[in-house]
């Protein structure tokens, strides 16, 4: 419905305010772009130029003011995030899709995270919704479709068993604006959940909490490790679980194919010293001259076993037979003698993967039984890394540079001595 005359200079006013909010928030999202290497700000950007665009045409005349343009704003929820995301030292991504396969044969959804701290350790959303409608929807009250809050963290937890971190699911804090009550918080703290800003009992009509409060609850929470509860005189006290040590280290790592290539190349065992006939070649020789790949392959799997899916281990097999020098070929051999070649296992969040140029069904395989005996894989495939993130699945990974096979192509080249 179109706003009364009476209304619409205070309505135009509204609008106008909100403009000038989203001419702020979009120069505070390129400082986080621009400062820091910061996954979905483009995004947030885009959101927010697409509320500014309607705004505007608002006070252009170009779209009639209605009161529903009053009644709602994203511009709250995008401020709050970005607030949080600049007082995040180890920030790693804002509004990140995660991917959640409900079950199995079921449609894989996308999980959207608010902030993503910490590599993805961390996961933060934030309400800014009226904490009254909160709990009206919590116990029942609202639109078909509508998520309550319940609803959203056993998503957020159901995601997060599916999308580990160092083999271990995310923490995650749920941060309310305006506080949540009491009955709300029970059920999310039961659910392994961090409540940051006040928590009031059901019944409490109290004002709302201040912006710059709950922020600074925040900080504090993100300085000490921990969010936390607000100590007003209406918060139910609640102890506040801290962040146990992670073990990050895995008594296996697995091998894709790139990597077991290049621990055999004679690129890595005094090969990089040849002027090569291909290009692709000449340039890893002189990365290889510049930064010895072979070290660095050491350090990542010093102490660890070394394994391989069966599929990895063929293929890698199969493409030294083929292309491979007499050396490459007994370095395979000595290699693969140590490696633990097991089953093909792939989680079902890797075959969830759409097939492309850079996602092909044998790297959904080998990084998928990665995923499922969790351990790390070492890959010169950051392509296939970046894409599956792109599609809301994310690995743990340890990506090098890549090396192929270049000892057959030796014969024809030019010992570079100088």
């Amino acid at each position: 419905m179109a706003a009364c005359s009476e209304d619409r200079s205070t309505g135009l006013e509204t609008i106008r305010e909100r403009s000038e909010l989203a001419s702020r928030l979009l120069v505070q999202a390129q400082k986080l772009r621009l400062g820091r290497n910061v996954g979905g700000v483009q995004r947030v950007e885009r959101k927010i130029k697409a509320e500014k665009g309607f705004l505007d045409s608002i006070l252009s005349g170009h779209t009639a003011l209605r009161d529903t343009h009053l009644s709602s704003t994203n511009l709250t929820h995008i401020q709050s995030v970005l607030e949080i995301a600049l007082e995040t030292e180890d920030l790693a991504a804002v509004q990140q899709c995660f991917t959640l396969v409900p079950g199995l044969g079921m449609t894989p959804v996308s999980v959207q995270v608010d902030v993503v701290v910490a590599g993805g350790g961390r996961w933060v959303r934030v309400f800014c919704r009226k904490r009254s409608a909160l709990h009206r929807r919590w116990l029942g009250d609202g639109q078909f479709g509508d998520k309550s809050v319940g609803d959203i963290a056993t998503e957020y937890v159901e995601t997060g068993k599916q999308n580990l971190r160092k083999f271990q699911p995310p923490r995650i804090s749920f941060v309310f604006f305006d506080g949540i009550t009491e009955s709300v918080s029970g059920v999310l703290e039961s659910n392994g959940i961090e409540v940051v800003g006040p928590v009031y009992p059901d019944e409490a009509t109290e004002d709302t909490p201040s912006f710059h409060h709950v922020m600074s609850l925040v900080r504090e929470g993100l300085r000490e490790g921990e969010l936390s509860h607000c100590d007003s005189r209406h918060l139910v006290q609640r102890p506040v679980a801290r962040l146990e040590p992670t073990n990050t280290d895995c008594e296996r790592v697995n091998l894709d194919v790139s990597s077991m290539l290049a621990w055999v190349s004679s690129l890595t065992h005094g090969g990089e010293m040849y002027t090569l006939q291909e290009r692709i070649l000449n340039e890893q020789a002189e990365q290889e001259r510049q930064s010895p790949l072979w070290p660095q392959l050491q350090r990542a799997t010093r102490g660890k076993k070394l394994m391989a899916c069966r599929t990895a281990a063929d293929g890698f097999s199969d493409i030294v037979g083929k292309v491979g020098g007499e050396q490459e070929k007994a370095r395979a051999r000595s290699l693969l003698a140590m490696v633990e070649v097991v089953d093909d296992c792939p989680s079902p969040r890797a075959m969830t993967l759409s097939v492309s140029h850079r996602i092909t069904p044998r790297a959904k395989i080998v990084f998928g039984s990665g995923d499922t005996l969790r351990t790390l894989t070492l890959t010169a495939n950051g392509g296939f890394v970046r894409a599956a993130a792109h599609q809301g699945v994310h690995f743990e990974v340890c990506v090098h540079s890549s090396r192929a096979l270049t000892e057959a192509k030796q014969q024809s080249s030019v010992l570079d001595n100088t």
